[in-house]
């Protein structure tokens, strides 16, 4: 009863998990990719998301291109810009996801 220090805290408690000596290598590097920026994102589930996302723009612009401008030249165009608007709008909901993923 007298004893002045409080409880060990349960293990996964949200202090352990704030400790960044307790973060994993992987867990740093993810922290660091998510947060921060400047290093390539390793998650194979994020990497997929982005890979579909383009692929499905790139056909769509393609298509659309081909169908307005003419065959050849409009569905490279198309393509093209399916390609970079895929890109740019799923690494935009990947940085956004990002930002809200609990570290």
């Amino acid at each position: 009863m007298s004893d002045p220090t409080p409880p060990p805290l349960p293990p996964g408690s949200s202090a352990e998990a704030k400790d960044p000596s307790a973060r994993t290598p992987e867990q740093a590097y993810n922290f660091v990719a998510d947060k921060i920026g400047g290093v390539p994102n390793v998650r194979a589930k994020d990497n997929v998301f982005q890979a579909v996302t383009v692929f499905v723009f790139a056909i769509l612009g393609g298509i659309i291109g081909g169908a307005t401008i003419g065959w050849w030249e409009g569905a490279l165009l198309g393509g093209l810009g399916g390609i970079i608007g895929g890109t740019l709008l799923s690494g935009l909901v990947l940085m956004i996801i990002g930002l809200r993923r609990k570290s």
